[in-house]
């Protein structure tokens, strides 16, 4: 068996709006908050994983590719300059189309306000 990765990473960017962290998946434009980055960025995990499952076990792949409008990518161009993590996303080894041990996809992140560390991801 061997390890399964969906396609390109997919891109985080992570910022602040009204006092909150926010990390958008910039490939899905989807969006969580939370108090720190760390914390947006596992509820964004949590959303990215749920909609994967959905889009592969109802064949609606498709969704899976609704891209944030073109400022967030520039954000995330301008910040990825200074700082871009790259991390794993584990998903559940069922969704590969083929027998693995081990099913993720991998992001990069990029913050606006200086990156602290707070993950406790698995880096790629």
């Amino acid at each position: 068996m061997t390890g399964f990765i969906f396609g390109e990473p997919l891109h985080y960017l992570v910022h602040e709006a009204d006092g909150e962290k926010v990390a958008h998946c910039l490939d899905m434009d989807l969006v969580a908050s939370g108090v720190t980055a760390g914390e947006a960025t596992e509820r964004l995990n949590d959303v990215v994983r749920f909609q994967v499952n959905y889009a592969l076990k109802n064949g609606t792949q498709a969704s899976l590719r609704s891209k944030a409008p073109a400022r967030y990518w520039e954000m995330f161009s301008e910040a990825s300059e200074k700082n871009t993590k790259s991390y794993r996303l584990q998903l559940h080894r069922d969704l590969a189309p083929v027998s693995v041990e081990e099913c993720h996809l991998t992001y990069l992140v990029a913050e606006v306000f200086g990156f602290a560390d707070e993950h406790e991801l698995v880096a790629a």
